[in-house]
């Protein structure tokens, strides 16, 4: 599904340019506002999209074979594995060249032969499976976010709890991707008792799809109104990403 607006970049509409901040907000790269605007989950092989914490997707004593596209740079492979060194250095999780032998693999490349935009699946899905990056996607927030996605992690502001903590202005969103904001009940997705996360790779920014950067015109806020809090793309995995990575793997001692 195309996303196109005056407002879209030029590879496919993928990300929106957003208006320039408020001379009163701190100085920060126009990056830091350019979420993944598509649905960046592929649909899994047992037909659903949220599998979050079910072990049936989970990689086998954390261990994710990936390959790495030839048609990659240099300093986008920097921006990838980097980006896995991330995941490595807080969790129990590893990203590991894959051998003959590894029948389950990412590849993460940056064309997959469709028109679509950047994705990745849900946790395992048995046997190849692609994590599709290019263009505005090649930086860090958006490289955690999609490997969060490869690990087993959904969005956090679709998990069943949200409305707790955050409102959702659909009157601001783009229609067409109204679904990007559906809740899930506990029988789709399990929280495994940690609290909301506001800083989760996996929580989306307050603008994402809407077609223009307004603060006055949020696609979600906290209850009290305020959007400090998800203000911008995580940059780097919260104590509770961790946490629930280390749960939902069980510090990777079983398989």
């Amino acid at each position: 599904m195309a996303f196109k607006s005056k407002f879209c970049v030029q590879f496919l509409g993928i990300l929106c340019i957003f208006c320039e901040y408020l001379l009163a907000a701190p100085a920060v790269s126009q990056l830091d506002y350019q979420p993944i605007q598509n649905d960046d989950i592929k649909r899994n092989v047992a037909g659903s999209r949220h599998f979050w914490f079910d072990r049936r997707f989970r990689w086998s004593y954390g261990m994710i074979p990936y390959v790495l596209s030839s048609e990659y740079t240099s300093s986008e492979i920097e921006i990838i594995e980097s980006a896995m060194r991330h995941w490595e250095s807080k969790t129990c999780v590893r990203f590991v060249p894959r051998q003959p032998t590894d029948s389950s693999y990412v590849e993460i490349t940056p064309d997959d032969g469709t028109p679509s935009y950047c994705y990745s699946y849900v946790g395992r899905q048995g046997g190849r499976q692609i994590m599709k990056m290019f263009g505005e996607c090649m930086r860090n927030g958006a490289m955690l976010h999609e490997l969060g996605h490869v690990v087993g992690f959904n969005h956090e502001h679709q998990r069943p709890d949200r409305d707790d903590y955050i409102l959702i202005h659909f009157e601001n969103i783009n229609p067409a991707f109204h679904f990007a904001f559906d809740r899930f009940s506990h029988g789709v997705v399990d929280t495994m008792g940690t609290r909301y996360d506001f800083s989760s790779v996996m929580h989306y920014p307050f603008f994402a799809f809407t077609d223009v950067y307004d603060e006055a015109r949020p696609a979600m806020t906290l209850k009290d109104g305020s959007i400090d809090a998800i203000y911008r793309e995580a940059e780097y995995l919260s104590d509770i990403d961790v946490h629930k990575t280390q749960l939902y793997y069980q510090n990777c001692i079983v398989s």
